[in-house]
């Protein structure tokens, strides 16, 4: 599989996998761009150039160096992030032109041709890592937390609190989701903000998502299935 394929479909298995801070890869809240390779985002060749794909909230922003991009070097260390850095690329959410949820597992690849999980991408250095989820469930926390930088007394504009309330509303996310998400353990930004020298850690044993839950949100991948560039012109034609 290709990175970013545009057909291939996430195993339920896999979406609901059990949080785990051993689970490779990771769910990934991105913003949907129709990608002009070079003009909107670092020049590197990208085999979606001219089709709605995914980059971090965070570009292109006064929060820019928060994030990796593709074709570009990290701003907290020198690592540059290449397009073959990506093994698996998939969308579960797809909600173009806002936003979409995806899998993405980050690889290395050697001269064996092996391409393991690649950690140091993972949970690298740069902030936008801590935004990422192992579990969907923990994705879900992270966007929560982000949700409420937007209240009062932070009143922020970071585009990780603006895209994840956009993900709740255009979710109409019902308040039992919200009171189960809510009685979570912290997850990152939550435990920053209450002075944990800890907070960039994983939490072991996480607890995993309700099954009624996992019913709310797989009404929503049905909802906002992934559309191809394809579909999208067909769709303006007929």
């Amino acid at each position: 599989m290709s990175a970013y394929d545009n057909t291939y479909q996430l195993p339920e298995q896999d979406v609901f996998r059990n949080p785990n801070v051993n689970n490779e890869g990771v769910f990934i809240l991105h913003r949907s761009l129709f990608i002009i390779d070079g003009v909107n985002t670092p020049k590197s060749g990208r085999c979606d150039n001219l089709m709605y794909n995914v980059e971090l909230p965070t570009i292109n922003t006064p929060y820019h160096n928060e994030g990796i991009y593709v074709g570009q070097k990290a701003y907290y260390d020198d690592f540059f992030f290449s397009i073959h850095n990506v093994s698996h690329g998939v969308q579960i959410i797809d909600n173009a032109p806002n936003f979409a949820i995806t899998y993405v597992r980050f690889c290395d690849y050697t001269t064996d041709g092996v391409k393991p999980n690649a950690w140091y991408i993972q949970n690298g250095e740069y902030p936008a890592a801590m935004w990422f989820g192992g579990s969907l469930i923990e994705l879900f926390k992270n966007m929560r937390e982000w949700s409420f930088m937007l209240q009062e007394p932070f009143n922020s504009d970071h585009p990780m609190a603006i895209y994840s309330k956009m993900v709740f509303d255009a979710f109409q996310t019902p308040q039992w989701v919200f009171d189960e998400i809510d009685s979570l353990p912290d997850m990152h930004l939550a435990r920053f903000l209450k002075g944990n020298e800890n907070y960039k850690n994983l939490i072991e044993d996480y607890p995993q998502m309700s099954n009624k839950m996992m019913d709310w949100f797989r009404e929503k991948m049905n909802l906002f299935p992934r559309i191809t560039t394809r579909q999208r012109l067909r769709d303006l034609v007929i």
